[in-house]
């Protein structure tokens, strides 16, 4: 029963959108017949107006063309009211009220013609019968318009009529619909609902059995509405996303909606001209607007956060998506849609439900996840701790004694030639080595500047002290900075990736991207090396204890919430995935 209720209001709420969607396009065809029909009014009298001005100055030969295109228009518009034209968008199905008005009107409509026609091919040099034909217009001209306006009036009473035809069929299903629910609510919901008063007075009856039980659920019902109380301050819904702004594709804004105008608080003159300008204002770096014109040039679309300042002052954050569209020319550039939403309310209320019982929440992380994050903090100590002394004492030591060996003379005995050189080449490997090591234990572009810059470093690190090519792409200008500690995992799990391409794969070329969209960022490292057989390592529990590069790289992942996948296949090569939420 509850099945065949359901059934019976999706049953509804389709017939309804089958009959509205098809009123709407029917609509559409109503509403181009009464602009073709009104404006047959206004082409009759022009063409009153052009013949008398011709009756002035019948030399002028610009008011015979005037004349003869407008001519045109007005019998071919005539012609596709009753007979229906796939050019003027006009179906040509009339009613039978209609079909005797154009009857009443044919005569004048004639008329009026057969004299513009006889005026057009009348000699500029012969006039003797212009006056005639021009008077012949001006008398039935009134007598046209009146039948036009009884046309126009009936194709709109016809048209309301269907509106009125479908506003009942609506009632009709709407009190299908509401029968449907009374249904449910008396066969359906009303015994489901008496079944579960009866089993709750049964659990009352058992209550003094169950005390512990029950304080424990109680202390779990405070802690649930602690949690409640922190959703609260961030229950808020997100703006819908709209059309904000429409630019050309250098970056001039051609449009401006209202709600963009509420948002920044601003009128449109006070707005700068140029997105990227505007951009260029609001403190985002040259690199960056450069990327993102070139990706809108290239017809793709990019979404992220911006945080702007609007016209009061206040800092105002957009969800914005810039989608490129074709232009209406040939060979001109795709223009631009900025889409996007007011997420500022939302922003501070994530802030406010952080700031909420911080302790408290801080305290049950702590203890939930207290040995991984002194395992991972300390494990970072440590790598900046024996990075600064490698670089600090070990490389100065090794840069000191390859100048000191710089600096001696050899003799002319060729093995110590030899020797010396040797030592000199062997100091610069274990420089090299040791500006490597101390690179990958505590890289500084990480903490300084985020974890897309720190990706481009390893892999121009890698390049340079390898005989591997590491490629670094950011497909869609990713700027934003994370967590420190989502940020320092993300980085230790692609860099576990590369060394591991490096060591195993045998490829010669590594590539790193960087992809995102408004709740997801894409991490994908690849290679072009030998591959594996993944099955058969995976059924060996290769991956499944700790020591291994790929059970590392996934205890971080799910440690930052992120997904993690592994995709290989022998003589094709390796590619990992890592995918997390932004949200």
């Amino acid at each position: 029963m509850y099945l065949i209720a359901l059934a019976s209001i999706v049953l509804t709420i389709i017939v309804s959108q089958i009959l509205i969607q098809s009123f709407i396009k029917k609509q559409s065809f109503d509403s181009r017949v009464i602009n073709v029909a009104g404006k047959q009014r206004m082409l009759s009298q022009k063409i009153c107006k052009i013949a008398l001005k011709i009756k002035i100055d019948p030399t002028n030969h610009n008011l015979y063309q005037e004349l003869s295109a407008t001519t045109d228009l007005w019998k071919l518009s005539h012609v596709a009211l009753q007979e229906g034209s796939d050019t003027l968008g006009v179906s040509g199905i009339n009613s039978a009220e209609v079909l005797s008005l154009f009857a009443n009107v044919e005569p004048y409509f004639s008329e009026i013609l057969k004299n513009s026609e006889a005026i057009l091919s009348t000699s500029t040099q012969d006039t003797t019968h212009l006056h005639k034909y021009v008077d012949s217009i001006i008398s039935v001209e009134e007598s046209f318009l009146q039948g036009m306006d009884a046309i126009v009036y009936q194709y709109d009473q016809e048209a309301k009529s269907k509106v009125q035809i479908l506003s009942k069929l609506e009632f009709i299903l709407f009190a299908v619909a509401i029968l449907i629910i009374v249904f449910e609510f008396l066969f359906l919901f009303r015994p489901t609902s008496r079944r579960v008063v009866a089993t709750f007075n049964d659990l009352v009856k058992s209550e003094e059995a169950a005390k512990k039980m029950t304080a424990e659920v109680n202390k779990l019902y405070t802690e649930l509405g602690k949690s409640y109380q922190d959703l609260e301050s961030v229950n808020i819904e997100a703006d819908e996303p709209s059309i904000l702004l429409k630019c050309n594709s250098q970056g001039k804004v051609e449009f401006i909606s209202e709600r963009f105008k509420e948002i920044m608080s601003i009128e449109a003159p006070d707005f700068e001209s140029n997105l990227y300008k505007w951009l260029g204002k609001e403190g985002y770096n040259e690199d960056f607007l450069t990327k993102l014109e070139n990706i809108v040039d290239l017809g793709e679309s990019w979404s992220g956060e911006l945080n702007v300042t609007d016209g009061d002052g206040d800092l105002i954050w957009l969800d914005m998506y810039f989608q490129p569209v074709p232009s209406n020319g040939k060979g001109q550039k795709p223009k631009v849609l900025a889409i996007g939403r007011d997420i500022t309310e939302v922003k501070e209320a994530k802030q406010r439900s952080r700031e909420i019982n911080r302790e408290a929440i801080e305290k049950r992380v702590k203890e939930q996840q207290y040995r991984s994050v002194l395992i991972l903090e300390g494990q970072e100590e440590e790598r900046k701790r024996i990075s600064a002394e490698i670089h600090d004492g070990i490389g100065q030591l090794l840069t000191g004694l390859k100048l000191n060996l710089e600096g001696i003379t050899p003799t002319d005995a060729p093995h110590m030639k030899k020797r010396i050189k040797d030592t000199k080449e062997l100091m610069k490997s274990v420089i090299k080595e040791v500006r490597r090591v101390s690179f990958n234990l505590a890289p500084s572009s990480l903490v300084d500047f985020g974890i897309t810059p720190a990706l481009k470093k390893i892999s121009q690190e890698v390049t340079a002290l390898t005989n591997t090519t590491v490629l670094f792409e950011n497909r869609t200008g990713f700027i934003n900075r994370l967590d420190k500690i989502v940020e320092t995992n993300l980085y230790r799990i692609v860099q576990e990736a590369v060394n591991n391409s490096i060591k195993y794969s045998e490829g010669t070329e590594i590539k790193i991207s960087v992809a995102h969209a408004y709740n997801q960022l894409t991490v994908i490292v690849e290679d072009n090396g030998k591959g594996f057989e993944k099955e058969r390592l995976e059924k060996a529990g290769h991956f499944g204890a700790s020591g291994h590069g790929i059970f590392n790289m996934k205890e971080r992942a799910a440690y930052i919430n992120a997904q993690f996948d592994v995709t290989t296949e022998l003589n094709k090569g390796t590619k990992i995935t890592i995918s997390l939420p932004l949200s």
